[in-house]
This record gives structure tokens, C-alpha cells and sequence, in this order.
């Protein structure tokens, strides 16, 4: 039987400086990493069958991109090559796009916390009461002392059937808290 560990610790040296190999969840399995927070899959004989010898390429780290596989029996040297070539830079591309994605989730999740805190300023018995990813939800407190939910969608704010932009939810959520 093949020592996978040693193939795939041989491809990685030939991929360029900083690449490693990292154990995964069997011994037909191993990540490989580099320095730019890359990952790549590789999965050993990945139809089930011992004489396949073949290496599935897959993106790992949420990163999503065509798969590709090569045959082991190659040398180190060559594999090496033909995953930089033929799998390496739609991974790059999707590496960026994904990375891009989350620096645009993280600045959403900061805006839409920013429009919850002046809804809760204005309305102090307001209440975040559901955060989850995309959607932020405020309990806010009305003169009669029940609460509408206020969720952030995006740039928008819904309530009920409303859809206001987060100035004019702030407002109305300054209106509900005031008595006469």
C-alpha cells in the first residue's frame, strides 16, 4: 500500500515555498496549507477503490471551485505543476471573492449593529432579540408598552409590512417611545 503522507508531503515541497501538509480525518485524506491561508483538499483513491490511484483536488475553507484529479503514480515534481496550473487559479479566484465576501458580511454586521444601537438610543426599552447571519432583529417598544420587531435586511428595515430605510425606522422608533 502507498504511504499517502509522504506523497502528498513530496507534491507540497514541489508547490513552492511555505505549502505544508496537514493530517485529515482519515488516513486517505490530507490539507494542505500554505502561508496565504490556502487550502486544498486532497482525498487519496477517492472512487473507493484501492487501484484508482488518483488524487481528488478540492478547495477546502468554504472556498468553492471546480474540483480536479490527478494520478498519483506521476511524479511529485509533475503534480505539483499541474495543480498549480490547472486547479490553483479559479482556487485564487474564489479564494478572493470569498475573502472579499466575508470583509462585505463584516462591515453589513457593523452597519446593521450601528442602526440597532441608534434604534435602542432613541428607544431605550428596545431589546436586540435574534442576531444571526444577514438578519438582525429589535424588539421596540410602543406607547402602549407592546413591542414591534424591527429586523435589518441589508440597507433596508422591515416592520411588518413595512420597508423603511434605517433613518426613518430610527425615527419611527423614536415615535413609538414617546407619550404625551
Amino acid at each position: 500500500m502507498d504511504n499517502y503522507k509522504e506523497i502528498a508531503q513530496a507534491i507540497a515541497q514541489h508547490m513552492g515555498e511555505g505549502w505544508r501538509v496537514e493530517a485529515g480525518n482519515a488516513e486517505w485524506y490530507f490539507i494542505l496549507k500554505n502561508r496565504n491561508r490556502y487550502k486544498i483538499g486532497f482525498y487519496f483513491n477517492y472512487y473507493g477503490a484501492s487501484t484508482s490511484q488518483r488524487i481528488r483536488i478540492t478547495g477546502r475553507g468554504g472556498v468553492r471551485t471546480d474540483n480536479i484529479t490527478v494520478s498519483y503514480k506521476r511524479c511529485p515534481q509533475a503534480l505539483a505543476k499541474d495543480i498549480m496550473n490547472r486547479f490553483m487559479p479559479s482556487f485564487v479566484k474564489a479564494f478572493d471573492e470569498r475573502q472579499e465576501q466575508e470583509k462585505n458580511n463584516k462591515k453589513d454586521a457593523a452597519y446593521k449593529q450601528y442602526i440597532a444601537q441608534a434604534i435602542i438610543k432613541v428607544n431605550p426599552a428596545s431589546t436586540i432579540t435574534r442576531q444571526e447571519t444577514g438578519e438582525l432583529q429589535i424588539s421596540v417598544k410602543n406607547v402602549s408598552y407592546s413591542f414591534e420587531r424591527f429586523q435589518l435586511y441589508g440597507s433596508r428595515v422591515l416592520i411588518s409590512n413595512l420597508s423603511l430605510t434605517p433613518t426613518q425606522a430610527i425615527k419611527l422608533a423614536y415615535i413609538m417611545g414617546q407619550t404625551d
